[in-house]
């Protein structure tokens, strides 16, 4: 092996141990992808604790149940939680559910989704 074949390997080798090596500049914020992937699951997470709490409190028969009826209630839920989280904003609530806007914007009108705007937070 020449002389200038061994710099190289030399300068590729500590290359690779400084790129391994953790540095405390080094973002600890998960990428957008993983970060939408964790506000979706926060998203999810507090309707089915709203849903739940509902349940708990509500009286009646589990005979009253229908599936139809409750999955309406649980969409517009994930649909107002979103909004609320983006500030009203139906693009962003859009891409937070993982739907087409058009699509949302036809489910806010048939459910009457109403998001007060000034109580919404967008993060």
């Amino acid at each position: 092996m020449d002389e200038t074949t061994s710099k190289h390997l030399n300068h590729n080798r500590r290359r690779r141990e400084k790129l391994s090596e953790p540095t405390d500049s080094s973002p600890t914020r998960p990428n957008a992808a993983v970060q939408h992937r964790i506000d979706c699951v926060k998203v999810l997470a507090l309707t089915l604790l709203r849903e739940i709490e509902l349940l708990e409190n509500a009286e009646g028969d589990i005979s009253d149940f229908n599936l139809t009826k409750e999955t309406r209630h649980f969409e517009s839920e994930m649909i107002r939680s979103a909004l609320i989280k983006t500030g009203g904003r139906q693009r962003r609530a859009a891409r937070l559910l993982g739907m087409k806007v058009t699509t949302l914007n036809t489910k806010v009108r048939r459910y009457g989704i109403k998001v007060d705007v000034a109580t919404a937070v967008d993060e």
